[in-house]
């Protein structure tokens, strides 16, 4: 795997010590800059009722479930979401996208930055194990100080939306 472009990485974290990655093709963007851009994307407030969801849905089970499929025009971008419950009915909350890391770099060929924060994790492996690590990262990223045992699913033909 080669970097086909040109670009830098800078690492933040936000004021709730979530911690993210802004990738951005070199030139596009001065380092005050990227950090701006990285600094309003991990504290977005809008996020925080979506956060504190997940957040419980990952402290009330001893197992923290996510059920996961491929994007389809996509193959190497993967949706998880997180099994909670919610008024005593379980459903599944869009916890993240992972995507390759060759797709970052696609991507990056046509957008000027990527932000690696709330909904989104790179992985270098989205097969298996790759994936399993990609999940217990972005946990241990979104939810510092959490202890979480993570269990990946995949999704089943029959569960064809999601619900929250």
């Amino acid at each position: 795997m080669s970097d086909p472009i040109d670009y830098s990485v800078l690492t933040g974290a936000s004021k709730g010590g979530r911690f993210g990655r802004i990738y951005y093709r070199k030139n596009s963007l001065t380092l005050t800059e990227a950090a701006d851009v990285l600094s309003g994307s991990l504290d977005d407030i809008e996020d925080e009722g979506h956060i504190k969801l997940l957040r419980d849905g990952l402290i009330a089970r001893p197992k923290a479930v996510f059920v996961t499929h491929r994007v389809c025009d996509a193959p190497d971008v993967i949706n998880a979401f997180l099994r909670v419950e919610i008024d005593g009915r379980e459903q599944k909350v869009h916890a993240c996208i992972f995507m390759s890391q060759d797709r970052l770099y696609k991507d990056l060929e046509e957008e000027p930055f990527i932000v690696e924060g709330i909904n989104l994790q790179v992985c270098p492996f989205l097969e298996g194990d790759g994936l399993q690590a990609a999940i217990e990262m972005w946990c241990s990223r979104m939810f510092p100080g959490l202890s979480i045992d993570v269990v990946v699913e995949p999704w089943k033909p029959e569960e064809v939306e999601h619900d929250a």
